[in-house]
Order: structure tokens, then sequence, then C-alpha cells
């Protein structure tokens, strides 16, 4: 009995399913959902669901009647037929709909007119064309310098101005650039549809070229109750810059009352000569000022002003920067404008000088840089002295002596030799001195150790006593807070680095590739230490943490020793025992050049740090303890000298450094105690904030390192600290939000010292070094890449950002919308483009080529990587 029940009810069921699907035979194909205006004046969009209602799949072609007609003719209906095709899926419920949303654009209409709509006389919908109502043009193209007393014409389409030009004065109004007015009472009406108007311009500086909105009320058009119109026009912008000029190259000697000439460009020094003197300012030299009763206005773009200079000694060469405040210049609100111009000091009072070891006959010895005047500094006491280091503005110099086991030091002139650590010292080999810190480290082969002390010797601290075997070539990166070295004895060749105070003690490259490594050297600004390891005959680097090892330089070496870094040139600079070669390459290691080739014998002595590379003065020098001699060339190779060829014997650790008759002054400003202020100085302030009690970085001496010390040294900095050069470091130890802090808190203490103002005006420049020159797509990483990447970029103005995936059929992969960006850097993890290595519906794609697009605005470039799995 209740199988009989279950089967009619199932029976039922069938019959009641069979009744749906037939009486879903009848398909609504099409209902119109919106009707809007088109791409122009002169076409209607409209948008419809194409629907079927039916257990059905396929493919379906149906072809519609459109029909419209003016709203105000009824009756007169034109038409156009029009075929779609959809794929249906099949559907497991009866009655369920399926809709497409198509469109189709109905052409050759009347601008501003409502028209009816219909579908296969289906519903009547309404939609209204659109129409330009308000344009708007200049006589010639708006710029920045022409702005002011601009003249624009307004003009109406299909509606007509008001009779009263009092109406349309109040009516018109102007928007986009801040100090753009309408100058209402030269408006003018010249018909029934064109009104000109003037502009007025306050000067407000703008550095991007910008869209003028002119806003037409309501009020001010004839039979017209809508919104008001908009029109645009753009404005080019006009970079206002100021440049130096000299009539002889400025020398420390020529420096007081030299004439310096200043131009604008883009834009006129004000009328008033006193304005002028008050907003012109000088810096970048100490005991350099502006003589401010002699600056002369020669006419709207130039003026002269005329230097005074204390004579206060300085031994580099200089940048002086001029800064125009922006009262100066007229109808001008704008940050300062700045220029600079080099200085050449003086090296007849501050001699750079060759300073070397000669273990033959146990003498410290220096020279001058060619080679003439070679003074015995030290001569007593010394049985094996093997590394030397200079304290340049504290007038020291300190070496290792491994045969009677000391660390000792002296004046630049070799008097007042002292005794720095005498006990528990067995072979120290490597020094390196930590100025700013009040410290010297060293490394020592017969403990096995690493150690520091105090500059005067006192408080010897052991670092690091575990795990070393042969610990030498010691490098310390200051600003990092890190200390780096080789350990290489029996097989267990390490490169290792720990903090300052010889806690946390890391592996960075261990064994892996190593025989005997030598001689490191640290490019702290781009985050990379090379290294030449003997045994493998290789040049290689690493990244500081010893990530990402490269093999740079592996053909035609045989005992590679001495690297050096000239970073801000790109080279690096090694010697060649085997082959008696001096050679360099690019610091990737491409285009190896032979330099010296003849005449050498076991050279010594490029050392860490371009310590023997004068960069300025475009020399490298060498000793060669095969024919004892010390020689330079050009840093090309040509023009070799043999500077000091008699007296020698076995002469070794040859160091340059700057020796002054008289005693350098050491400006507080000068964090660091290298002789200049710089960047570093800058570092060590921030890494330093916060902290009350005595401390070098407290500049102003009020037991607190705060922004005013920040701008205090940043006021003193070399000129060259703030120029494009210092863009990597400055990148890699301060962020946008950090400086941006530091502004805030300086501009709100209301100190208005000239000082502060040019501090100030050093760290905007250091800020701005944030924002990008140009657009660029930069090389994904990591490339190979599986499964992700992050896609670096950086954009030199604000721009709405897309990055674009193809295969390599050019078919697209992806589309990552980035948005509206900020002008920037888009380097880190946290702000590059990141790809998970999937299609648009998440699916993982194939290994092999792929193509990435970046487009912002008109800026448009494509780059290559690869997946491999």
């Amino acid at each position: 009995m209740k199988m009989l029940v279950m089967n009619r009810k199932i029976t039922l069921l069938v019959l009641m399913v069979i009744v749906l699907i037939c009486n879903a035979q009848t398909a609504s194909y099409a209902d119109i959902v919106s009707v809007e205006p088109g791409d122009n004046d002169t076409s209607l969009k409209v948008t419809f669901n194409f629907s079927y209602l039916e257990n059905h799949s396929g493919i379906e072609t149906k072809t519609f009647l459109f029909e419209w007609r003016q709203k105000t003719s009824p009756g007169e209906w034109k038409s156009a037929n029009k075929s779609y095709t959809v794929i249906w899926r099949f559907y497991r419920i009866p009655n369920e709909v399926e809709t497409a949303t198509r469109s189709y654009t109905i052409e050759s209409l009347v601008p501003g007119t409502t028209y009816e709509v219909r579908i296969d006389s289906g519903a009547i919908h309404e939609g209204t064309t659109s129409y330009t109502r308000l344009s708007a043009s200049a006589v010639s193209p708006l710029t920045e310098a022409t702005l002011d007393e601009g003249v624009v014409t307004l003009t109406l389409s299909y509606d007509t101005y008001e009779a009263d030009v009092a109406t349309i004065r109040d009516a018109v109004m102007v928007s986009g650039i801040n100090g753009v007015t309408i100058d209402t009472a030269t408006v003018q009406r010249l018909s029934d549809t064109e009104i000109t108007i003037d502009l007025d311009f306050d000067r407000t500086d703008f550095d991007t070229d910008t869209a003028l909105s002119f806003n037409v009320a309501a009020e001010a058009i004839a039979n017209y109750i809508g919104e008001e119109l908009i029109a645009e026009i753009t404005v080019t912008a006009i970079k206002e810059v100021v440049s130096a000029s000299v009539v002889s190259p400025l020398t420390e000697a020529t420096l007081d009352e030299s004439i310096v000439s200043l131009v604008l460009t883009g834009a006129a020094f004000e009328q008033d000569i006193s304005t002028i003197r008050n907003a012109v300012m000088v810096s970048g030299i100490n005991g350099v000022a502006v003589d401010t009763a002699s600056v002369q206005r020669l006419s709207d773009t130039e003026i002269t002003v005329e230097l005074d200079f204390d004579g206060t000694d300085f031994v580099r060469d200089s940048a002086l920067t001029f800064n125009v405040a922006s009262g100066a210049i007229t109808n001008y609100k704008g940050t300062a404008l700045t220029t600079e111009i080099h200085v050449t000091a003086n090296r007849g009072e501050a001699l750079l000088t060759i300073f070397w070891i000669d273990n033959g006959t146990n003498k410290i010895q220096r020279a001058n840089l060619d080679g003439s005047d070679v003074q015995d500094l030290v001569t007593q006491g010394l049985k094996s002295p093997s590394s030397i280091a200079l304290d340049i503005v504290g007038g020291k110099m300190y070496w290792t002596d491994n045969g009677t086991d000391k660390i000792q030091r002296a004046n630049l002139d070799g008097s007042d030799v002292q005794d720095l650590v005498t006990q528990g010292l067995k072979s120290p080999s490597s020094i390196a001195l930590d100025i700013v810190g009040g410290k010297m480290y060293w490394t020592d082969n017969g403990t096995d150790k690493i150690q520091r002390a105090n500059l005067d010797g006192s408080d010897v601290q052991d670092l690091v006593t575990q795990g070393l075997e042969s610990p030498s070539s010691i490098a310390l990166d200051i600003v990092g807070g890190k200390m780096y070295w080789i350990d290489n004895d029996n097989g267990t060749d390490k490169i290792q680095r720990a903090n300052l105070d010889g806690s946390n003690v890391q592996d960075l490259v261990v064994t892996q590739g190593l025989e005997y490594t030598w001689d490191i050297a640290l490019d702290v600004a781009g985050g990379k230490m090379y290294w030449i390891d003997i045994g493998t005959d290789k040049i290689q680097r690493a990244n500081l943490d010893g990530s990402n090892v490269q093999d740079l330089v592996t053909q035609g070496l045989e005992f590679p020793r001495d690297i050096a870094l000239d970073v801000a040139g790109g080279k690096m600079y090694w010697i060649d025992g085997g082959t008696d070669k001096i050679q360099r390459a690019n610091l990737d290691g491409s285009n190896v050049q032979d330099l010296v080739t003849q005449g050498l014998r076991n050279p010594l002595g490029i050392t860490l740090e371009g310590i023997t590379l004068d960069v300025a003065g475009g020399k490298m020098y060498w000793i060669d303890n095969g024919t004892d001699k010390i020689q330079r060339a050009n840093l090309d190779g040509s023009n070799i000298e043999d500077l000091v060829t008699q007296g020698l014997r076995n002469p070794q650790g040859i160091a340059i450094g700057i020796f002054s008759p008289v005693n350098p002054t050491i400006v507080k400003e000068d964090v660091n105690r290298d002789g200049i202020v710089d960047v570093n100085d800058l570092i060590i302030v921030a890494q330093r904030y916060g902290r009350t009690g005595s401390n070098a970085a407290d500049v102003n001496g009020d037991e607190i390192v705060n922004v005013d010390d920040f701008i205090l040294v940043a006021a003193a900095v070399d000129s060259a600290a703030a120029a494009p050069a210092a863009r990597a470091q400055v990148q890699s130890h301060f962020t946008k939000a950090q400086l941006q802090r530091y502004l805030t808190e300086a501009r709100a203490s209301g100190n208005t010292s000239r000082t502060y103002q040019r501090g100030i005006a050093v760290v905007e420049r250091l800020l701005a070094l944030f924002t990008p020159e140009e657009t660029a797509l930069l090389a994904n990483y990591p490339n190979p890449f599986n499964p992700e990447t992050w896609i670096p970029y950086q954009l030199s103005k604000p721009a709405d950002v897309t990055l674009t995936i193809y295969d390599i059929k050019g078919h697209v992969v992806r589309s990552l919308d980035l948005g509206h960006q900020r002008a920037g850097l888009y380097q880190a993890r946290t702000r590059a483009a990141h790809w998970d290595g999937r299609n648009v519906v998440g699916e993982p794609v194939a290994s092999g080529v792929y193509f990435y697009t970046l487009t912002t605005g008109d800026f448009s470039t494509t780059r290559k990587m690869l997946i491999r799995k």
C-alpha cells in the first residue's frame, strides 16, 4: 500500500514538471533597463536585458526592432533592426530566467532633445541626448606667466546669455588654480552666445600643468533652470629657476669680495631692492655670508651679490648654496629657489698626504701626494706594524704592531707616541675606527677575538670570542650599527657580522664557494658588501645581510687582493698579484679593464673605502713591495708615476689623509667628526632622536636630541648632502614620512632665524629626493620567480596607475588597477605592485615568459619577467 502511494506521488511530480516545462516555451526577449546619453551630443545608448525563460541550453540569436521618436512628435517612429547572439547555460530548475545585458546606440539625433524608445513595440522609455552648452577658449595658450590679465571667451551652444551683463558677472566663477580670480568688471557680452572675461592671478606658484574650471550659473542663461555649466582650459605651469654664475671660478683664496650673478627664469625680481637684500642667503661653507648692502638689481631677472668670507679654513672642495626667498620674487608664493656654485679649496693650507708602514725598516712614514717631502714619523719601538688607521679631525694615527703585541697611536706628525693596549694581545691585525662613538675595533689572530676599546685605549672589551679561527679584515658600518669581518682558517672561511657591541653574531656567507677570503669592502648606501676570494680567484658581492651572493669577476684572475670602491663613479678597483696587474670593473663586474700591467712586482695597498683612491683628484695610489716603490696613476691607469723609490724595504699599509699644519676646527654640527657636515651626521641625529643627557648629537646643548638639533645640522651640511647624488643614501636611512614629520615640527617651532630657516630649506631639498624626476617601471623581484613577485615603479607626478600582465602571445592574463597614486617611489614590498602568479579567474599560470605594462595617463612602458616552476 505504501509503495502504491509513493508511485502515485512520483507520477504526480513528473506530470507537474512536464506541465511547468511546457509552460516555459514562451520567452520574454528584451526589457529596456535604461536610456542614457551616448558618447556624443547626437546619440542615445539603450541598455536592455536579453532574457530567456526556459529550461534550455545552447546558442540563441535574436533580431530586435529598435524604434524611436522625438517626444514632441508622437507617431513619427524611426526604426532599425539589430541581431544579438547569446550563449545560454543549462538550468536544473525550470522557470529560472537567464539574462544577458546588451546595449544599442541610436545615432544622428538632435542634441539636447528628449526621445521615446521601445523594442519590438514594447513599453516606451524616455531618454535625453546631451549637448555641449559651454566651451572655453583663449586667444593664445594660457601659461603660468600669461595667466594674469589673460582673456578667456566662454561660448554657449544651444543656449543664449541673458541680456543683463550685471546678471552674467555675478554668475561666472573660476576655480582649479590657487590665486586665480575673475575681474568681474571686465566681463563683456559679445553676442547671445559669447562672453569674455579677464583673469587676475596673484602668482601663487604651481609647478604642474593644471586645468582652470569656469562655472556659469543658471541665472546667466536665458530660459534655463538646470544645473550650472562647466568648461575647462589647461594652463601650462612654468618652473621658476634661479641660476648662479661668476666671472671666474671661485676658490678659497678668491671667495672674499667675489661678485655672483643670480638670474631668474620664469619669474621677475621685486622692484624694491631692500626686499631683495633681506631675502637672499648663502650657505654651504662656514664663514661665507652675503654683503647685503652690496646687492644690486640689474634687471627684472638679474641681481648681483658680493660675498664676505672670514677666512675659516676648509680643506675639501665644496659648494655654496644660494637661497632666494619668495619675498624677493614678484607675485611668487612658492618655496625658496636655490642654486649652487662650486668652490675649490686651497690645498696649500691643508695637504692631502700619503701615510704608510715600512716593515723592513720598522717605520711609519708620510709624503706629499706627489712623493715629495718624505718624512719619518715613528722610528722607535716598532717590530712588525701591520694595519694603520687615521683620525684626521682628531689629528691622530692608530696602528697595530704584532711584533710587540700592542696597539699604539701618535699625532699625525709622529709626535706623542702612546701605547694604548699592551695586555692580552697575541698578533693584533686589522684595525678600524668609530670616531663618533669614540671607539677603536680590531681583530686578534693569536687569541681569535674581536675586541674594542676607547680611542685612548681604556675600557678594553671582548666582543666576539667564540667560533673564530682567524678573524681579519674588519669593516664598520657606523650608521647601521654593524661590524663585518672575515674568518678564514683551515677551510672554515666565513663572512660574519655583529652589532657594534658584539651581540647578535650572524654568519652571512659560510664556506659555500669560499676558499681563502680576503679584504671586505662595504657600500652601505647601495646595501652591498664586496670581497675577494683568493682560493677560487673570484671577486664576489652580496647584500649586507648575506643574501644574493653573486660572482662578479671569475676569469683571468690568479691571486686577486686589496679591493677598493668608487661608489659614486660606479667602479671597483683591485690588484691581481699573480699577473702583477691593477684592474677595475663596473660594480656589477662588467667591463673588466687592465689599468696597470707593466713594471709591477707584487703590488699591494688598494684598501677599503677608497682610502687610496683620490677620486676628487682622479688618482689611485699603491705600494709595490717587489720593487719597493710607492706609485700612482690616473684612475684609468694612464700617467704612471714613481712617487717614493728610495729608502723603502717592504712597505705596506698605505693610507691617504689630510694633514694640516694648523689644528683643524671641529664644528659641533660635525657629529661624526669626519671633517665634513653631511647626510651621515643627520642620520646619527635621527638615530639618537629623543636621547637625553650628554651626547654628540645634542648640537645645541640643551640635554635632549630633538628637531632643533636636526635642523641645525641640516643648516650646516655640505651642498652635496642634498644633491641628487645623495638620493640612495637619504632613501636608505630616512622615510618620506619621517622627514615630513621633522619639517612639521620645525615649522611649528616658530624659530625664524636665518640659520634655522636655512636648515628647513635643506630638509625640504632632502624630502624632494623622494620624488622621482621621471616616471619609470622597474625590474620585478625576484625574477625568475615562483609563485609570486613584486613589481616596483616610480611616479614623477600623481596619476591613475594600471599594471597589465600579458602572456607571450599578447593575451591579457591579469590587470591590476592600483588606483590613483601620489608621486613617489613604490619599490618596497609594502608599496610595490604584487602579482601572485594567477590569472583573472584565480588559476596559477604556466611556466614561461610574461610581460608587464605600466600605464599612467599618457605614459606606458613594458618589461619582461619569467615564471619558473
